[in-house]
């Protein structure tokens, strides 16, 4: 009797444990039926907020910085961290931009600094010395006009200058501007023009002022305001796509360069560096020396050269290279379908030669490249292309300046203030010609004074371009 007791307790205690075990996996299942629920749903939000992350690692990965590892790594962490809190997921996407984007901490900027100082000349160190306490002692407002190349007109608010007298002294007085553009219409006679400028540039240097740049569009060819003029005794040249060698493209670089000075000319916006690969582009068709990169590096370095030596400011346009584009941005919409890759393999070789030999200003023009930064922004007003690219990767510490402004690819697409600010952002050190100067100058004070900006952003500019006033001008 005693032992079916035991059995029968023994199988009761059996049956106790099978059913807290089946309860147990029914728990467990239910429980990992939620979390997958969870996981899928988290890991919809995750893809969603990641959208702009993955469209700058898939750019950073046509500019060659090891994003085939990153997104692996992003994607392994992903799996790993499916269960995070949004909170976590949204620092950690912040830092993936971060990264993607190129940003430099405090401490990168300094190092940087630190080593750009040991390759400087004694001179230069000098020079650097100079700059630094200049700007120290320069408000604000006096840092963001230094910022501009601006018409005489929007300079003066006067229309058809051809004359720099109070109007211009008192507009110089409140807007020192760091350069003025001259075209035809500011252009009558060789007296005229000597005069104007040896003015304009008297206002700008009174009592220990900054010397402006004072340019002009004078590349030869179809495009040369003073060479084309009759009145003056300046020698004529055939389109640029004519030129055959490297001397004869500095020969046009030199004897233009010697003309520009004379007059009092110290920046030529030229030479066109575009490679022509797009047969049917018009907008650089006579302008470019050729379809073959080799032939403009070898071309646009002689021309610029001889610019130099006749102590003009030599500028390479239009970045990343208006030769293979779709559509003119004068008029409106420009493009180009190539990829980083493909760039670097033609329209880019120019820019890497002239960097390589320290160009004075790289000129970046308004050419969408939707295949290297994922959407429709203008070169002139995207980050990816002018400090991830042309900065970081490509190495260039000069002064970068925009196209004009007032083209009807920017024009008709943003408003002066929208484009201003992202010209700055994106890392421009010059706006060129903005439609309305005044609007667009305030817009960047007032961008400053409320910290979107932040002034150090705005000394960095200064100093490349105070640092290239003092490379030619004697001040």
């Amino acid at each position: 009797m005693k032992n079916e007791n035991k059995e029968d307790t023994y199988k009761k205690n059996i049956q106790r444990y099978l059913y807290i075990i089946i309860a147990e996996v029914i728990a467990v299942g239910f429980a990992l039926l939620i979390l997958g629920e969870y996981k899928s749903s988290n890991n919809s939000k995750t893809a969603t907020k990641g959208n702009e992350t993955e469209v700058a690692a898939a750019s950073m990965k046509e500019i060659g910085q090891e994003t085939t590892k990153f997104v692996g790594e992003e994607a392994e962490t992903k799996n790993q961290t499916a269960a995070s809190s949004t909170e976590s997921k949204d620092s950690d996407a912040n830092k993936t931009e971060k990264s993607a984007a190129g940003n430099k901490t405090a401490e990168d900027k300094e190092t940087e600094n630190k080593e750009t100082e040991k390759r400087l000349t004694k001179k230069e160190k000098q020079q650097l010395k100079q700059v630094n306490k200049i700007i120290k002692n320069m408000t604000l407002e006096e840092k963001i006009c230094q910022m501009f190349i601006v018409s005489p007109e929007e300079l003066t608010n006067y229309n058809n200058v051809t004359a720099a007298g109070t109007k211009t002294k008192n507009a110089i007085d409140k807007y020192h501007v760091g350069g003025v553009i001259y075209f035809s219409g500011n252009i009558k006679s060789e007296s005229q023009l000597t005069k104007l400028l040896k003015n304009t540039q008297k206002y700008a240097t009174t009592d220990d002022g900054i010397p402006m740049f004072l340019g002009i569009d004078e590349e030869g060819g179809e495009v040369a305001r003073i060479g084309n003029n009759p009145k003056f005794n300046a020698t004529k040249f055939n389109n640029l796509s004519t030129v055959s060698s490297k001397e004869e493209a500095y020969k046009i670089g030199n004897t233009i360069g010697k003309y520009l000075s004379k007059y009092g000319f110290n920046l030529d916006f030229a030479p066109d560096s575009d490679v022509l690969t797009n047969k049917k582009n018009t907008v650089v068709k006579n302008r470019a020396f050729s379809p073959s990169a080799k032939k403009v590096v070898a071309y646009a370095g002689a021309y610029a050269k001889g610019l130099n030596d006749a102590n003009l400011y030599a500028n390479y346009k239009h970045f990343p290279g208006h030769g293979s584009t779709v559509g003119d941005s004068h008029k409106g919409f420009a493009y180009t379908n190539k990829t980083y890759a493909q760039l670097k393999k033609a329209d880019l070789v120019p820019f890497i030669d002239g960097i390589k030999n320290s160009i004075d200003i790289i000129m970046v023009g308004h050419i969408s490249v939707p295949k290297v930064i994922g959407d429709n922004t203008p070169s002139s007003l995207s980050k990816v292309m002018v400090t991830d690219i042309l900065r970081n990767k490509l190495g260039y510490d000069g002064v970068i300046i925009t196209d004009a402004m007032n083209m009807g690819a920017i024009s008709k697409n943003y408003t002066v203030e929208q484009s201003t600010t992202m010209a700055v952002k994106a890392g421009c050190d010059i706006i060129l010609m903005p439609s309305d100067f005044r609007k667009s100058y305030n817009s960047l004070l007032k961008t400053v004074k409320a910290g979107s900006i932040s002034e150090d952003r705005i000394d960095e500019s200064v100093r490349r371009i105070l640092l290239l006033k003092k490379k030619r001008m004697d001040w």
